[in-house]
C-alpha cells in the first residue's frame, strides 16, 4: 500500500507492504515489541538492501544489542551496521545532549548537515530515533516539542527519511498528543496515517519559542 507523503520519489518501508514518499519526518508509535521491531530493525534493513545510507540513534550507551539483534534477524548482513559507508550509529547522548543538556538550536548545524548530504549523495538517506531519552530528565528535554515541530522544512524535497520513535506504554498521553502535533504522519498499529492533529506552528506559537528558522543561515 502506498501512502503519499510527498512528490518526491517512492521507497518500501519495510514493513507490511506499505510505500512512502522520500522527504518527510515521521513519528512511529509503538506499544509492543513487535511493533518496534518493525519500527527499528525492518525498517532500517529494508533501507540497507536497497542501499541507502542508514541512521540509528539508538536508546542505549552503545551499539552493542543493536548490532547482535541485527546479526541475528538478518545474517546475511550482519557487518552492515559496522560500515561506515553504510550505518551511523549513534546513541541518544552522543547526537542530542553530548554535553548533559538538550539544546535544540545546537542541533540546526548537525540537521542541515544531514539535508546537505542527502541532497549531496550518493544515495538517499533513512533514519530512525529512538525517544526515550526524554524520559531521563535531561535538562531542556522540555522543548521537545517545539524542536520537533521544526524539524519538518529539513526534509522538505530531499532524498531522505526520519522517524522518531515513541513508546506509548512509556509517555504520557499529552506528551503524544504533542507529537502527533508536530508531525505530519505517522506510523501506528503497522500503518502509516496521514495526523489531523498536525499543527507545528501552533506548537512553537503555545511554547513561546523565538527561534529562528532553521534554514536560516543556508
Amino acid at each position: 500500500m502506498h501512502v503519499q507523503t510527498s512528490t518526491l520519489g517512492k521507497l518500501s518501508m519495510g514493513f507490511g507492504g506499505y510505500t512512502c514518499n522520500w522527504g518527510v519526518h515521521m513519528c512511529g508509535l509503538y506499544e509492543s515489541d513487535s511493533e518496534y521491531e518493525d519500527l527499528v530493525y525492518n525498517f532500517l534493513h529494508q533501507g540497507d538492501v536497497d542501499g541507502e545510507r542508514v541512521r540509528f540513534f539508538h536508546r542505549e550507551p552503545t551499539p552493542d544489542r543493536f548490532l547482535r539483534e541485527y546479526g541475528q534477524r538478518f545474517p546475511q548482513e550482519a557487518d552492515h551496521p559496522r560500515d561506515g559507508t553504510r550505518f551511523t550509529l549513534l546513541s541518544s547522548m552522543q547526537r542530542c545532549f553530548p554535553n548533559g543538556r538538550f539544546e535544540p538550536l545546537a542541533q540546526d548545524p548537525k540537521l542541515r548537515a544531514l539535508r546537505d548530504s542527502a541532497i549531496a549523495g550518493p544515495a538517499p538517506i533513512r533514519g530512525a530515533a529512538d525517544m526515550d531519552w526524554v524520559l531521563e530528565g535531561i535538562p531542556g528535554s522540555e522543548l521537545l516539542l517545539p524542536y520537533e515541530a521544526r524539524l519538518n522544512p529539513i526534509l522538505d524535497g530531499v532524498p531522505a527519511v526520519m522517524t522518531c520513535i515513541y513508546d506509548l506504554r512509556k509517555f504520557p498521553g499529552s506528551t503524544i498528543m504533542g507529537v502527533l502535533r508536530t508531525h505530519r504522519f505517522a506510523i501506528t498499529r503497522g500503518m502509516i496515517v496521514e495526523n489531523p492533529y498536525y499543527d507545528p506552528a501552533k506548537i512553537l506559537k503555545e511554547h513561546g519559542v523565538d527561534w529562528p528558522p532553521i534554514l536560516s543561515e543556508r
